[in-house]
């Protein structure tokens, strides 16, 4: 790849699409008639030349040749070389935890035994950071392999577009995401809310009885209260029963005197 963006004459730093455009530049600036496609009907485009080709342009196919069959070999043998890496990172954490057990048994103490547990782990560290690699490696040849498709179709140089396995995948993907986009929205939802509050005005007439009830209790209290009447500080027979008791004393006095 970075020898093709060399012939290209971009740096290393420079995407797919970049690369693209610039020999399609080149192309219709030459004074001779070049004429290159690509053919987009697999899923690993060619790029092929009609009529006499240059040096520098043959340079540049087979560059891009190259290229794209490092990027196919990468592709599909990538998930089974990173599944052998994580199932030896996971060998290896599982044998970590009886490493110092081990140690110990083979002789190894102090400093010794520190550097060799020291040692196992960063060879678990580097099988963990492969793997990593690996995995962006095939992400970054899937999207030079987008960036050839885009940038032909839009410079003119794509063959056969209409049959590239991208393209006809991409679709079906946003149709797919464009039927499930309307189940997400629960218009339902919004409706619960106004049928929940339909029914508070109800509540307000519950709360009108409450005075007539209120009305009742005190004509009750009234009704107990007015009967009663109101009492007297003494009653007059006590105060009458207590003269003729002083006059019987009086009596039976004067009746002891004679």
């Amino acid at each position: 790849m970075v020898s093709f963006k060399e012939l290209c004459g971009l740096t290393p730093a420079a995407n797919m699409k970049q690369c693209i455009l610039t020999v399609s530049t080149w192309l219709m600036n030459s004074e001779r008639a070049l004429r290159v496609t690509v053919d987009l009907s697999q899923a690993y485009p060619t790029m092929e030349a009609q009529g006499p080709v240059p040096e520098l342009l043959r340079k540049v196919l087979n560059a891009y040749d190259m290229m794209i069959q490092t990027s196919r070999t990468l592709i599909e043998s990538a998930d089974v070389v990173y599944s052998k890496l994580t199932q030896a990172q996971r060998a290896g954490l599982d044998f970590h935890v009886d490493l110092h057990r081990i140690g110990v048994k083979e002789g190894l103490k102090g400093r010794k035994l520190q550097k060799a547990m020291e040692s196992y782990a960063w060879n678990i560290t580097v099988l963990k950071g492969q793997a990593d690699l690996l995995k962006h490696a095939k992400s970054e040849a899937l999207d030079t392999l987008r960036q050839i498709h885009c940038a032909t179709q839009s410079c003119g140089l794509s063959k056969n577009g209409a049959a590239s396995p991208q393209l006809q995948h991409n679709p079906l993907q946003a149709q797919a995401q464009s039927q499930a986009q309307p189940h997400h929205p629960p218009q339902p939802h919004h409706l619960q809310p106004q049928a929940q509050n339909q029914p508070q005005p109800l509540s307000q007439p519950l709360a009108e009885p409450q005075p007539e009830a209120q009305a009742q209790l005190q004509a009750q209290l009234h009704t107990q209260h007015h009967p009663l009447p109101p009492l007297p500080p003494q009653p007059p027979q006590y105060r009458a029963a207590g003269s003729h008791d002083a006059i019987s004393e009086n009596e039976t006095a004067s009746d002891g005197s004679c």
